[in-house]
């Protein structure tokens, strides 16, 4: 089994990354999703009697400006809109 696992803590953060339009919070120009490096776990799951080997991926989201060169994580830009 394969779970993905995207961190998203709370409704303003799933409502931002899913329908509003992510601005840089110091410029206010669009910033890009860039890959970070993904948390990897493997874990038995226990369904009743059956157990089955489960690995799961974390992804974390960053966000970059290009022009200020700025990092920003779902909660930051999430709680600056």
């Amino acid at each position: 089994m394969l779970v993905y696992e995207v961190d998203i803590r709370n409704l303003r953060e799933f409502i931002h990354f899913f329908f509003r339009k992510k601005e840089c919070p110091r410029c206010g120009r669009r910033v890009y999703r860039v890959d970070v490096m993904s948390e990897h776990s493997k874990t038995w799951e226990r369904d009743g009697l059956k157990f089955t080997r489960a690995h799961k991926i974390k992804d974390a989201l960053r966000y970059r400006c290009d022009p200020c060169h700025a990092y920003y994580s779902l909660q930051e830009l999430a709680a600056a809109a």
